[in-house]
This record gives structure tokens, C-alpha cells and sequence, in this order.
């Protein structure tokens, strides 16, 4: 963003009205090194570059995208230009004269303050970048560091690429302080975000040394905590520093879809991350798998349902209703037995002739044959987050056991996660780890235990919801 971009419609229209729109041709000189300073520039549509003609060969020294400032020092100390700018790309500047600007912020001490204050900021983000770049290309004997950690490229593109965020991030919210339902400002937050999540996913592409990429990432965390934490969501991710726990408040929050945070902006980034395309399959996943839990019609029970997700209120509740009257006997699997109390208080009076058993087992300590207390005999048994989370030869042992507590045409519901552009961001930047399983995928190894599928849903986004039976043994 430039200056303009922090002005309401009156005041940038003033700006306006004392600058002249320029268009250059690729290759065209907007200014030369050494020419009298003193006029500003604002990028507003194609590219320039910053050139360097001391040692003979052209040398790109930066590269400037629409919304940048062109000339504020030399406006400010009214020095010659220090490098050589040109068109890129065909592009058009707006051009504002010394003299003309210097009258109009004189006559308007709060348009003043506004301008001033964006040219320090602009100035100082320029600093950093510098600074970071001269660091990354230092030569001592140690190589570059930060602090007392190397610096390899992949960090300094993550490092950059923070600093661009940061620097966009903060822009928006400045916007949305002063119009909070304006949607140019709306506009420039989620296009912030978007741009965020495409150089996550492009810095992840690129296939880094998995070391490189961990220190990566834990520098892009620490640096856009404060931003990215405004969000509810990303607040209950970015706790956990180590490790990604799944907690129920945070699976209640996701499958609400209600966005939560602090103030306008922090509900628009929660907004923003409960509409990635992964989160949306999750909730339409939640939905879909209630048709494959209801009895068959004329059933009279026992009907018997294991839920090996993480256990809430809503879960419980849902799966009630959508049993219906039939007696049920609910199993919870949850490590945690405070967990699995919360969630039945918490989803209310149950059907009559209800039954809710504690299982306090983990689906690895299942899977591994390592489990104290045994799952029961199932009718249906749920794993739609189960299977996102776990190694591969921990799914099929999974798989291979809960094929043995199924009844003869039992079933098991998945959720299979195709690849999706938001994977990177959630997975390394906010600790979402998934494994991303196609239903292809999934299908060979549910094939491999014995299991047959019995349907597949495409759902809103990259997610499948797959349903696998056991089959009698006269289908054997």
C-alpha cells in the first residue's frame, strides 16, 4: 500500500488533484542516478526496477509492484537521485512536485501527519529489508546468520516474505481501524492473507532440507503471531508451540464456522481461515457422515456407535438426534476421561434407553494392540480426523483392528483430504498437521484389510467422505 491507501475518499482525492499520472514504456527511465531531487512517485499499475550502472552491466538491485513509493528520500533531504528506475513492465506512476506537495500539507496539519507518517513507515520497511539482505550475503568465515542461527536462503525468504505480510497485514487493519465495513479495505486484508498463503506454499515447493524449512517456519510463526493470533482459530493453534494438540474447543470452533477474534480485523482473519477449502470439507465431512450413522429404517437396537474423533458437546448431541429413539449405546475414545465427561455434560439430556461408554485409549494405542480396555463390537464407528493425522502404518493397523469390531456389514467413516493449496499455511505456519490422503489413497488401504467400500461423497472443497463395511461371511 502507499500513502494514498491510508487516506479517506476526500483527502486522497486532494492528493490527487496536485499530482500528474505518467506512463512509461517498458525500459523507459522514470528518473537517473544523479538527477536533482525532490518529486515523489507512486507506482499504481505494472512494475519498475532500481538499476545499477557503476561496474558497466546492468544490475537489478530491486524490483517495485504496484502500491510502491518512488523517491522519498531525496524528496526529503532533497538530495540527487541514488539510482537509476525504470519501467519493468509498461506501467503508470502518479507524480507529485516538491513544491506542490509541500503546499498542501502545510495548509492541512492532520493530512500532514498522515503523510509523514507513512513515509517513516515506508522508509523503515525499506531499512529492514536491507538490513536482512546485507546479513544474508555476509561473508564471514561462519557464514550468515541470525543471531546464533545460520541464515540459509530458505530462512531469509521466509523472513522476507513475513516482513511483506507484516507489512501488508498491518496496512488493512489501519484501513479497517477507520472503515471497518468499507470493502476496499476488506478487499485489501483478504488479499493480504491470500498472498500470504501462496508464498507460504511456494516457500514450501520449493523443497527445502527439512531442517531449513522447520527453522523457517518457526521464525514465520514467531513473526506473525500477533497478526495471525487476532484470530480465534489461529490463537488456538499458535499455543502450542511444539506440537499441534487437538482440543475440543478448537474442533467446536471449526465446525461453528462462526467467526471469532479480536476486533474487526481479527474476525476478518478468522473469518478468512474457516473458509480455507480444507476447514469447509471438515464441516460439510461433520454433516455428511450423520446419514451414515442413523439406524436402518424398522431397526429396534441395540444399535452401537463408536466416535473415535475428538469428543465435544455438538459431536454427541449431533449423533444423538440423528440416531433418533432407537436404544444406542455411544462409545467415546478419548485419552482424556475429563474430555469425554465435558462433552456429555456439555451436549444436554441424551434419548432415553441411551447408553455413553468412556473408552480412555488413544487410536494409536489401538492400532499398535497396546490398548488396557477393549472397543466393543461396532455398528458404525466414526475416524473423520483420525485418518488425516495418521501415519501411514499406523492407519492400516488402525484400520485392520476396527475391521475386527465391526458386526457383519458394519461400517467405518472416514474423511479422505485430497491436496489443497491451503496445506502449506495451515501445516507449517499454524501447526494444522494433516496427511493428505486421497480417496484412491484410502480405498487401497481399507482394500488391504478387508473392508469394501460401500460410497464415496465429494464434498464442498478438496475432502471425500468414504464409508467402508465389513463384509458377511456369505460375501466373502
Amino acid at each position: 500500500m502507499s500513502f494514498l491507501d491510508r487516506l479517506d475518499a476526500d483527502e486522497r482525492a486532494r492528493f490527487e488533484a496536485v499530482s500528474v499520472p505518467l506512463r512509461l514504456d517498458a525500459g523507459n527511465y522514470l528518473m537517473r542516478r544523479g538527477d536533482a531531487g525532490g518529486d515523489i512517485y507512486v507506482l499504481e499499475s505494472g512494475s519498475l526496477e532500481a538499476v545499477d550502472h557503476a561496474g558497466g552491466a546492468s544490475v537489478v538491485l530491486s524490483v517495485m509492484e504496484a502500491g510502491a513509493v518512488v523517491g522519498e528520500v531525496s524528496y526529503l533531504d532533497a538530495s540527487p537521485r541514488s539510482a537509476d528506475v525504470r519501467a519493468r513492465t509498461v506501467a503508470t506512476v502518479r507524480r507529485w512536485a516538491r513544491e506542490d506537495l509541500d503546499a498542501l500539507v502545510q495548509r492541512d496539519p492532520a493530512l500532514a501527519a498522515r503523510f509523514w507518517e507513512s513515509l517513516a513507515v515506508t522508509m523503515a520497511r525499506r531499512l529492514r529489508r536491507a538490513t536482512l539482505t546485507t546479513t544474508a550475503t555476509a561473508t564471514a568465515s561462519t557464514g550468515p546468520r541470525l543471531g546464533n542461527e545460520p541464515l540459509s536462503h530458505t530462512l531469509r525468504e521466509a523472513l522476507l516474505l513475513a516482513d511483506g505480510a507484516k507489512e501488508r497485514l498491518h496496512d488493512a487493519d489501519q484501513a479497517l481501524q477507520q472503515r471497518p465495513q468499507d470493502p476496499t479495505a476488506i478487499t485489501a486484508l483478504t488479499g493480504a492473507l491470500d498472498r500470504l498463503e501462496d508464498e507460504v506454499g511456494q516457500l514450501v515447493q520449493a523443497g527445502p532440507p527439512a531442517d531449513a524449512l522447520t527453522s523457517a517456519t518457526r521464525h514465520l510463526r514467531r513473526e506473525l503471531r500477533p497478526w495471525l493470533a487476532r484470530s480465534r482459530l489461529a490463537a488456538s493453534l499458535l499455543r502450542h508451540d511444539d506440537a499441534w494438540a487437538v482440543t475440543p474447543e478448537l474442533v467446536e470452533h471449526v465446525l461453528a464456522g462462526v467467526a471469532r477474534g479480536e476486533g474487526h480485523t481479527g474476525a476478518r482473519i478468522d473469518r478468512w481461515l474457516l473458509d480455507r477449502p480444507s476447514l469447509v470439507s471438515r464441516r460439510a465431512a461433520e454433516i455428511a457422515a450423520l446419514d451414515r450413522v442413523r439406524p436402518p429404517d424398522g431397526a429396534t437396537g441395540p444399535w452401537r456407535v463408536a466416535l473415535l474423533d475428538t469428543p465435544t458437546g455438538t459431536r454427541v448431541r449431533a449423533i444423538a438426534d440423528a440416531v433418533g429413539p432407537v436404544p444406542t449405546t455411544l462409545t467415546l475414545v478419548e485419552a482424556s476421561r475429563e474430555v469425554m465427561t465435558e462433552a456429555i455434560a456439555a451436549a444436554g439430556a441424551l434419548p432415553e434407553r441411551w447408553t455413553v461408554e468412556l473408552l480412555p485409549e488413544t487410536p494409536a494405542r489401538l492400532a499398535l494392540g497396546r490398548h488396557k480396555q477393549e472397543l466393543g463390537v461396532q455398528d458404525v464407528i466414526l475416524v473423520l480426523d483420525v485418518l488425516t493425522y495418521l501415519p501411514e502404518r499406523l492407519a492400516y493397523l488402525l484400520l485392520h483392528h476396527l475391521r475386527s469390531r465391526l458386526v457383519p456389514g458394519g461400517r467405518i467413516v472416514a474423511l479422505a483430504l485430497d491436496e489443497s493449496h491451503d496445506d502449506a499455511l495451515l501445516a507449517q505456519v499454524l501447526r494444522w498437521h494433516t496427511i493428505r490422503r486421497s480417496p484412491a489413497r484410502l480405498h487401497r488401504l481399507a482394500t488391504s484389510v478387508g473392508l469394501v467400500q460401500e460410497a464415496s461423497v465429494a464434498l464442498d472443497g478438496p475432502g471425500t467422505l468414504v464409508v467402508w463395511s465389513r463384509p458377511s461371511e456369505s460375501e466373502l
